[in-house]
């Protein structure tokens, strides 16, 4: 209840204090994929100290070749595997096709159309709601997340993905400050 709050003393030196270690952060990650390949991107946690992600968003495009055209279809080609560097694991068993894993989801890439015998059409817009998904990991300070992604389409693709957390500093980081 949120009236709650004011029920109770709060001790802003100890909530100061706590504020000085640990923090809301995001890190962001993009890649491209090329043409029926395969890319790892690689971000770095940072000598901070810990991340613990508690979602992940993100987005990418659906883009094939339609003869010599490139056309954005809304098909989902793209499929990929989280891997934290550190200790080298993957985060999932399998490779999961993106559009059951990221929100918003796809996204229609700007300047490419659809031609058909009815003429030129834009591709339709993804109709995807924002929705986080929860993503519960601790990342070591300096891991490196690693996002191992396929492509079967025969066009490169592109992809963002974005891991929403908290920041917990190492002990050496919040040397010197409040207590």
């Amino acid at each position: 209840m949120p009236t709650d709050v004011f029920r109770r003393e709060l001790d802003a030196n100890a909530m100061l204090n706590l504020q000085s270690r640990q923090y809301q952060e995001r890190i962001p990650m993009a890649g491209e994929v090329p043409a029926n390949g395969q890319t790892v991107a690689r971000v770095n946690i940072a000598s901070l100290g810990a991340f613990r992600s508690l979602w992940i968003t993100g987005d990418f495009t659906t883009l094939a070749l339609d003869g010599q055209t490139i056309v954005d279809d809304g098909i989902c080609r793209l499929r990929g595997k989280l891997i934290d560097g550190s200790i080298g694991r993957d985060l999932h068993s399998d490779w999961i096709p993106l559009n059951l894993y990221l929100s918003p989801g796809r996204v229609r890439r700007r300047g490419i159309y659809w031609e058909n015998a009815g003429g030129t059409i834009r591709a339709a817009a993804s109709g995807s709601l924002f929705f986080p998904i929860e993503f519960d990991y601790t990342f070591d300070a300096n891991a490196d997340v690693l996002f191992d992604v396929k492509s079967d389409s025969d066009t490169t693709n592109y992809f963002n993905l974005c891991f929403h957390g908290i920041r917990i500093k190492s002990a050496a980081a919040v040397s010197g400050l409040r207590r």
